[in-house]
């Protein structure tokens, strides 16, 4: 019986304790593209960025204020990602061989 009532005390304490978890807080509230900055040298159209060459900038509807500083070349400067294409706990692009999804909006 006291084997049992342990048992018991062990359940609900286990039940109790995960009741007070901390909340995510990675959570993300934004909507849009997540925007990341490149480095120079990928040529924009449907050329993959590797992730090393990519930092986040923001998660917005529209560019961010770094695209005035983009140069007028024929790469990228500032790029758009969807959410798929993005590990969106760290705020990297999920692998080598990403491609922005909407190049003629979102790539400057």
């Amino acid at each position: 019986m006291k084997t049992k009532i342990i048992g018991v005390i062990a359940i609900a304490i286990a039940i109790s304790l995960s009741a007070f978890t901390s909340p995510n807080k990675n959570v993300k509230f934004g909507t849009g593209p997540y925007w990341f900055l490149i480095d120079n040298g990928i040529a924009k159209g449907a050329h993959a960025v590797p992730a090393a060459d990519a930092s986040f900038v923001q998660q917005s509807t529209t560019p961010p204020n770094e695209s005035l500083a983009c140069p007028g070349t024929n790469n990228q400067c500032l790029s758009g990602f969807d959410s798929s294409q993005v590990d969106t706990m760290i705020d990297e692009l999920k692998d080598d061989n990403e491609i922005s999804l909407h190049q003629q909006a979102f790539q400057h």
